[in-house]
């Protein structure tokens, strides 16, 4: 057999002599032909029936795949056939396109950054004016305009006594911790006790500061002196005074305002603003 690339092939077969002429098909063992269409054409010597073979002539049982040799009559020669066979092409089925897995994309996570909180100052809760006529929360009202100012304890004057009287010694007053009060003084609550690392302050009226110290106290009883002498005092209203002391040195829940009277002012303090600061 020979084929080609279109799919059909010349075959060269014998075929039984009761095979009936025309279109034909053949089996792979060679032993059976039927009419059909589009399949092989039987040419050459007339072919005969079954009903023309001798009698008495066993009906072969070929081996699939076996050429088979059919008598024929003495001084007949033997057919032979040509075979035009035309095998169709088999269609492949189209390879099923999987679906490409695109892979989820996952977010990369990025952190948060916490953003540092600015200081602010010390929320004030109470205070203690040593002048009660005078409230102190007027120094820290976010109010310029309003100020804390009191009235100067009257001097002590030393008062001549009789010859041969026992001279009267004036002590002056003296606070809980057993130390003289200032001559006035504001005590801010920061109510509990916090680092304190600086402290800001703005006049209203000038010249009535001319000894100040700025105190802390855990009880409000004993006191600790933040300044040394003439290290704070008199400004010019309107400028704002900072103090600002070494880091985690001074803390307390209180701080004190502290004034004295060197030169005899008739009124102490003009604080018009105060903050107090970590």
């Amino acid at each position: 057999m020979t084929t080609s690339n279109s799919g059909s092939a010349n075959v060269d077969v014998q075929v039984p002599n009761n095979a009936d002429a025309g279109a034909n098909s053949v089996r792979g063992d060679g032993t059976v032909a039927r009419a059909q269409t589009n399949a092989f054409i039987v040419n050459g010597a007339a072919l005969r029936s079954a009903a023309e073979e001798p009698p008495g002539t066993p009906e072969a049982s070929p081996l699939a795949g076996t050429p088979v040799a059919v008598p024929v009559e003495e001084g007949t020669p033997e057919a032979t056939a040509t075979i035009e066979v035309t095998v169709e092409p088999t269609e492949e089925p189209a390879a099923t396109e999987l679906p490409t897995e695109v892979p989820t994309e996952i977010p990369t996570e990025v952190p948060t950054e916490t953003p540092t909180p600015e200081p602010t100052p010390y929320a004030i809760v109470a205070d203690v004016s040593s002048d009660p006529t005078v409230p102190g929360w007027v120094a820290y009202d976010d109010d310029p305009l309003t100020y804390w100012e009191v009235t100067a304890p009257a001097p002590v004057v030393a008062q001549a006594v009789a010859e041969g009287t026992p001279e009267v010694v004036l002590e002056p007053a003296l606070g809980p911790d057993g130390l003289p009060l200032p001559a006035a003084s504001l005590v801010l609550d920061l109510g509990t006790w916090m680092p304190v690392g600086t402290v800001r302050w703005v006049y209203a009226v000038e010249n009535i500061a001319d000894d100040l110290r700025i105190e802390v106290s855990d009880d409000g009883i004993n006191w600790i002196t933040v300044t040394y002498p003439g290290q704070v005092g008199n400004a010019l209203p309107g400028e704002w005074q900072e103090l600002v002391l070494p880091p985690a040195t001074f803390g307390g829940r209180y701080v004190r305002f502290a004034f004295e009277n060197p030169n005899g002012d008739l009124t102490l303090g003009g604080i018009a603003e105060l903050e107090i600061w970590p």
